[in-house]
């Protein structure tokens, strides 16, 4: 991964996950959020059960969400980078 990326990455990275870990203790499961790139490259992003109705819509449209989708891209750009075929 090119220092660009890391640059990017990092801080994103942490402040999604301190603003995850304010959750977890009323997280149903040990996976308080996943993501998942689709077949119709379209990214999706789900929460822990039930944890949604205790994060504000601020932050979890404006801050996790997005800061996930973020993250998704970053990583595409790096996969398409290191190996084109894999983005086909």
């Amino acid at each position: 991964m090119d220092t660009q990326s890391k640059e990017l990455l990092g801080p994103l990275v942490f402040s999604t996950c301190q603003v995850l870990m304010r959750y977890k203790g009323i997280s149903k499961s040990d996976t308080i959020m996943m993501g998942m790139i689709l077949e119709t490259d379209e990214f999706e992003v789900t929460l822990s059960e039930g944890l949604g109705q205790y994060i504000d819509p601020f932050t979890k449209n404006s801050i996790l969400f997005e800061n996930a989708k973020i993250i998704a891209d970053l990583l595409v750009k790096i996969m398409s980078r290191t190996n084109p075929n894999l983005t086909k």
